[in-house]
């Protein structure tokens, strides 16, 4: 059992490149896709955004560094491990990428850039002000596909085209409830 639960997380190493995506690019949205839904090209565009992040900073904390580190993926790996004996492929929900953000942080947060930004200070807050607007609207809308429990699978399975299960649950969903016992 462990060493099946070790090679599962493993195998899935690349959904962490996935995950670390959603947080610097939060676009494309799914709600719970399978991994041959996922594409990791904004996870490598956000690997790179931290080495560069890395590389500019003029302090670099390398304790809190390594600790951050180890929070996100000791917090993510958890979300690999899956029963291999149920025939369905594993769903990644992008809204368990919460807690591991918080080693994300700890990495941010021990860079300093304090002679670099003095040029910028003026321009920092309105883009930072842009930047949270942009994302407040995108929350926004993002809303109505959570509005009830047809739109949310209707959101899944537009986001997540190769999961089996979708199209049987929202068959089932359009179903008068005196015959929803007989599908089962």
């Amino acid at each position: 059992a462990i060493f099946l639960a070790a090679t599962t997380v493993i195998s899935n190493l690349l959904i962490g490149v996935y995950y670390l995506g959603k947080i610097f690019l939060p676009f494309n949205l799914a709600f719970a896709p399978v991994s041959s839904d996922i594409h990791v090209t904004a996870g490598i565009i956000s690997v790179c955004l931290l080495l560069l992040a890395l590389l500019l900073s003029e302090r670099r904390d390398w304790k809190f560094i390594i600790f951050g580190l180890i929070w996100f993926f000791a917090f993510l790996i958890p979300t690999f491990y899956y029963n291999s004996g149920v025939h369905t492929p594993p769903k990644f929900y992008e809204h368990r990428i919460y807690l591991p953000f918080m080693g994300i942080l700890f990495v941010l947060l021990s860079l300093s850039y304090k002679n670099r930004l003095k040029y910028f200070k003026k321009y920092l807050p309105p883009i930072l002000f842009l930047v949270f607007i942009s994302l407040g609207c995108l929350s926004y809308t993002r809303t109505f596909n959570f509005k009830n429990s047809l739109a949310l699978m209707e959101y899944d399975a537009a986001t997540s085209p190769n999961d089996p299960r979708l199209y049987s649950d929202i068959t089932r969903m359009n179903v008068p409830e005196k015959l929803n016992h007989e599908i089962s």
